[in-house]
């Protein structure tokens, strides 16, 4: 490694450890000249800085975060960002970065709108029925909360020749043919002729109409059973290839937990991953009270948790961080995955949903008064 190397990687590791904020015992020292004051401090991604100050602690509502006045001494619970929301009330010690800690996210595939966005929730989603989406489960789930983890929208088409309702029940298709009433089991019922004394051409042409007909429901029928049999081969297809995917899926996971957990340090690498609406407040607490390996095998673990689609993407992107440095370890999970890209391939092609892991962590409501948006407290 060369002078100027090194020189570059010295910057890069004292510059992360100043924009960190110091441990809780390290700052309340920070304020013990300003009596009834809690440190604040929270970090700038965007800028990889700090702000700190000593000011009275308040309560922020839901829907505000806690903005630090470094100049002023004091802290102003302020409304979210547009594309952020935060869903209960929290002290302002406890905000580690300039904004409400969950990101509002549209809904998805299979989902359509049912309720606005706002600064204390996420938007409001219901199942598609009119593509063959319904939730799972059922019951409580007709219109939910986008970062709701007990509701789920799965891709369960109908019988041949039903539909699915508004209701997610599956209902026979409506159809008529000319004139004539549906067929009831099977057996469609002679239409009623009337006809003037002495016609004879009327019964000619409701004969025609009647073979018309049953040729046109022949046909139906026809088609109907075919795509019953492509729909019973495509299904029992995915089902058999199901299994055989999930544990190509894990086979990956573990290769690349072999190589995460013996390289990588968790705390500085937490920093430089984007967690989007999960609150990754217990997760910091966590790798703190454990090692370095325990602690990274708790980050790779929650990371595929709540991000089974591109937790692989986030983890080698993080580790290619300038502050990092650790680009060889990236590069080797990129050799294991494409040591197993055909697998992966199948995987991802076979449209398989991974349900949500674990539900958001319960937090206490704080006993200090709540503070509505503007509210502003002033260092004593």
């Amino acid at each position: 490694m060369g002078y100027s190397t090194r020189i570059i990687l010295i910057s890069c590791i004292i510059r992360s450890y100043l924009s960190m904020c110091p441990e809780d015992i390290v700052g309340n020292d920070k304020c013990r000249d300003s009596p009834g004051t809690k440190y604040h401090c929270q970090y700038h991604p965007d800028t990889d800085t700090t702000t700190d100050t000593c000011a009275p602690e308040v309560n922020c509502s839901a829907g505000t975060y806690a903005a630090i006045n470094s100049i002023e001494k004091r802290v102003t619970c302020m409304p979210c960002s547009p594309e952020m929301f935060q869903s209960h009330a929290k002290l302002s010690t406890a905000f580690t970065q300039p904004n409400c800690d969950e990101r509002i996210t549209p809904c998805g595939k299979g989902e359509l709108q049912c309720g606005a966005a706002s600064p204390s929730q996420n938007y409001k989603c219901r199942c598609d029925n009119s593509l063959g989406w319904r939730p799972n489960p059922l019951k409580g789930c007709d219109c939910f909360l986008k970062d709701a983890p007990l509701c789920v929208c799965q891709e369960t088409p109908c019988g041949p020749g039903e539909v699915l309702a508004s209701n997610f029940t599956c209902v026979p298709v409506s159809t008529t043919v000319g004139t004539f009433p549906p067929c009831v089991s099977g057996i469609n019922p002679k239409p009623v002729i009337t006809s003037k004394p002495g016609s004879t051409v009327a019964p000619i042409i409701l004969g025609v109409l009647l073979g018309i007909a049953m040729l046109v429901i022949i046909a139906l029928v026809i088609l109907l059973k075919r795509r019953e049999t492509k729909l019973k081969v495509v299904t029992s297809k995915v089902v058999a290839e199901a299994p055989s995917a999930e544990k190509r899926g894990k086979q990956l996971y573990n290769k690349i937990k072999t190589v995460f957990i013996e390289s990588v340090d968790p705390k500085p690498l937490l920093l430089r991953i984007d967690f989007g609406s999960y609150n990754d407040e217990r997760l910091r607490g966590n790798i703190d009270r454990h090692g370095r390996e325990d602690g990274a095998a708790e980050l790779l673990q929650t990371v595929e948790r709540q991000f089974p689609t591109d937790w692989f993407e986030m983890l080698t992107k993080a580790l290619r961080h300038p502050d990092i440095g650790l680009s060889h370890t990236a590069d080797e999970m990129d050799e294991i995955r494409d040591k197993l890209s055909k697998e992966t391939v199948e995987l991802q092609s076979s449209g398989e949903q991974v349900p949500a892991s674990e539900s958001r962590p319960l937090e206490k409501e704080p006993l200090v008064p709540t503070a509505p948006p503007g509210q502003e407290t002033s260092a004593v």
